[in-house]
């Protein structure tokens, strides 16, 4: 989890809804980090 980084998550109110937020030094990297924990969670 280090070297990914902790998400941002937020709780969209009066829902059962959470919105995560990844960081990286591109676009293209956050955008990685946010499929790869897509689909850990997809399993």
């Amino acid at each position: 989890m280090q070297c990914f980084g902790a998400p941002k998550i937020k709780i969209v109110d009066n829902t059962t809804l959470m919105r995560f937020e990844f960081q990286g030094k591109t676009p293209t990297e956050a955008q990685k980090k946010s499929q790869a924990f897509y689909n850990t969670l997809a399993l």
